[in-house]
């Protein structure tokens, strides 16, 4: 079976609640880039042999 590495660019929308509007960009940009950015996969995402870690997304043991 091949292993293969997929890499997926992720769309980050955040909603902006009261305090956090009056931020510049740079403020905000580093908000995010302390935020723990990790995803929690389904079971099914488990059983299928998709793994997150953090921004990165290994899909393993998949047919292609």
């Amino acid at each position: 079976m091949r292993k293969k590495t997929v890499t997926l660019t992720v769309k980050l929308t955040v909603e902006v609640k009261d305090g956090y509007d009056e931020m510049n960009a740079e403020e905000l940009e580093g908000v995010l880039q302390d935020m723990d950015y990790r995803f929690t996969p389904s079971d099914e995402h488990q059983a299928s042999g998709i793994s997150f870690n953090e921004m990165e997304t290994e899909i393993t043991d998949w047919e292609y």
